[in-house]
């Protein structure tokens, strides 16, 4: 087996890859939303947390419910492009073969959509710490999540930077 086996394989599973991790992530809005219940029934009780906590856990359940939704909100904010990131048009005038290319493209894109789920979970720590590093951490998960995902938006933005 050579590695363009191993990455045509890999690119056949993309898409049930995606549809596993998109389905991990609802159970994770639904989880975090009977958190945030749990949050908001311990605040009259007057226990440890606070608003702080129901605010952090439905702002997480609400991303991973709407998942779809809050990646387009984040790319329509990034790059000002209403165009769906995960549609891939193939480039031929690239050193790498048009079909490996886009089978690299789509592999960076899961790994994009898991970096964005993993960056609201580390949200999820935020309502239990003292917030700057684990803030800071997540902050670069979840953008860096989006620049994967919309990788070829982010490749023409650092070709327009650096002059290419």
């Amino acid at each position: 087996m050579d590695i363009f086996t191993l990455l045509i394989n890999l690119d056949e599973a993309n898409g049930p890859l995606v549809r596993l991790v998109t389905s991990a992530a609802y159970l994770i809005g639904i989880f975090f939303g009977i958190r945030a219940i749990l949050a908001l029934r311990n605040l009259s009780g007057n226990n440890q947390g606070g608003i702080k906590t129901f605010l952090v856990y439905i702002s997480i359940s609400s991303a991973m419910l709407y998942l779809p939704t809050a990646i387009d909100a984040f790319v329509v904010t990034i790059f000002n492009s209403t165009i769906s990131p995960i549609s891939y048009t193939e480039n031929t005038s690239s050193l790498i073969p048009a079909s490996l290319n886009a089978i690299i493209m789509r592999l960076i894109q899961l790994i994009g959509l898991i970096s964005f789920i993993r960056g609201w979970l580390l949200l999820g720590n935020l309502a239990n710490s003292n917030g700057q590093p684990v803030f800071a951490k997540a902050l670069v998960h979840v953008i860096g999540g989006v620049l994967a995902i919309n990788v070829e938006g982010t490749k023409n933005i650092i070709y327009a930077t650096i002059g290419f």
